[in-house]
């Protein structure tokens, strides 16, 4: 019985570690994507995006992530790192608003989406 205790124990020991390190992977500040050349910090600070749409509930997605939706006045805000990030706005029927922002100040973003017509 002693025999298979050590083996066993570090088996278990060995799987506890790997989801130690999955889970702190997974909980990496997604704000800034290190994969996207583009992402990089520029000085560490964070700083406030205001977004301004003609749309209520209009999504909004950041180095493709879900940040949140507009209101009922059109109006989102958030504190980001400073950094580049890929811009994306999207509400279903109409044209998607897509553009490059790099965070190096605080920034009002202001923008129409416009309905798509088939």
């Amino acid at each position: 019985m002693n025999i298979l205790r050590k083996p066993l124990l570090f088996l278990y020991l060995m799987s506890v570690a790997s989801c130690i390190t999955l889970a702190s992977d997974a909980y990496k500040d997604s704000s800034v994507h290190a994969a996207s050349p583009a992402s990089g910090s520029y000085d560490g600070l964070m700083y406030k995006l205001t977004v301004e749409c003609n749309r209520p509930e209009t999504l909004i997605f950041l180095n493709g992530v879900l940040y949140g939706q507009t209101d009922a006045d059109g109006r989102f805000s958030l504190k980001l790192r400073s950094a580049a990030y890929d811009f994306k706005a999207f509400k279903k029927g109409f044209a998607p608003y897509t553009g490059n922002l790099r965070l190096d100040r605080d920034r009002v973003i202001r923008f129409s989406l416009d309905p798509i017509r088939q």
